[in-house]
């Protein structure tokens, strides 16, 4: 024991002063970043900050995907059902020289991004976990098949959001385009009857999609996909749900629309000019606040943005630069 030294120590410092420090608090951000649960003002002021954590996702985010996972068949079954709304709702056109199209894209793309994607993670967690494979018999693209992935991984959430990134493959859809390019058409030819310049054909992939795909490996192209080889872990499959959620969500028209902006007056916090009208409050106790802060979620009633704007009238009035005239010159 007397080589051991000092071994029993007694510390007298509270359990709060221990979880203030920086380092205790967790490893690095949450990857939802701005858009973090637990999102909270920086110690030295400069902004907003994610919560810390030792996991891809902190607890609040966590959470939040695991609701946004089980509430993922009851959308894919309300696209369903909107897409056949749109196809009877749909006035009949004779439309003559072109295919016709009763079905609405957006939600075809939707739904059949969102059963993809469900079956390829349900694939990487059996195999993690080693599991049974899934029925072979039920189509990916159906909602049995949605149902089923959504169960398998809202149960083993945690080893989903835990896996460690891997070589996956990723159909990204291509918008649509000409397939003969280098025909020429009456574009090509000047009123005299010249030839215009040859014109630069443009890339089979557009530049915003190449340059998402930057660091992943093509492995196929067609007519409108193509097929990546990426690596891709927890956090890679949080955000896909995130994405598919919100996405069902917009074109169910349940997302919440953008709040009207403010641009009279910047911030009284952050100075920044990111205000926006304040959403109304749920129960009568809470302040009925008329702006917010996009930056830094600080919040103001009607008197304290009329407050606001009157502070920064008279400090326009008194720091703009006001032209000297000079005195002519004598003759």
């Amino acid at each position: 024991m007397a080589g051991r030294g000092n071994y029993w120590q007694v510390s007298f410092q509270s359990s709060e002063s221990l979880r203030s420090r920086e380092p205790d608090q967790g490893h690095h951000d949450c990857v939802r970043g701005e858009y973090c649960s637990g999102v909270k003002m920086a110690a030295d002021g400069s902004g907003m900050v994610p919560a810390m954590t030792y996991r891809a996702f902190c607890d609040g985010c966590q959470d939040h995907v695991g609701r946004c996972l089980r509430e993922m068949p009851g959308l894919f079954l309300r696209l369903e059902f909107e897409m056949a709304e749109a196809l009877m709702s749909e006035m009949l056109c004779r439309v003559p020289f072109g295919p016709k199209v009763s079905l609405r894209l957006d939600i075809d793309e939707v739904m059949r991004a969102t059963a993809a994607s469900l079956a390829t993670w349900e694939a990487r967690v059996r195999s993690t976990a080693r599991l049974s494979p899934r029925d072979l018999s039920v189509p990916v693209l159906s909602p049995e098949s949605v149902r089923d992935a959504v169960k398998l991984l809202n149960t083993h959430l945690t080893a989903l959001l835990a896996l460690q990134p891997k070589g996956m493959t990723q159909v990204i859809p291509l918008p649509p385009r000409r397939d003969d390019d280098s025909a020429l058409t009456w574009n090509d030819y000047l009123p005299s009857g010249e030839l215009l310049p040859p014109k630069e054909r443009p890339l089979p992939i557009p530049p915003d999609i190449a340059e998402m795909l930057a660091d992943a490996e093509i492995v196929r192209i067609g007519v409108d996909f193509v097929a990546t080889m990426k690596q891709r872990g927890g956090a890679d499959a949080g955000m896909e749900i995130l994405d598919l959620h919100h996405r069902a969500r917009r074109i169910l028209a349940e997302t919440r629309p953008r709040p009207a902006d403010l641009p009279d007056f910047p911030c009284r916090e952050c100075e920044h000019k990111s205000l926006v009208l304040a959403d109304p409050a749920w129960h009568d106790d809470e302040p009925d606040y008329y702006s917010r802060c996009l930056n830094c979620k600080d919040r103001m009633t009607r008197d304290d943005y009329d407050q606001n704007g009157k502070r920064w009238v008279a400090y326009y009035k008194h720091t703009q630069v006001r032209p000297v005239l000079e005195a002519p010159a004598a003759a």
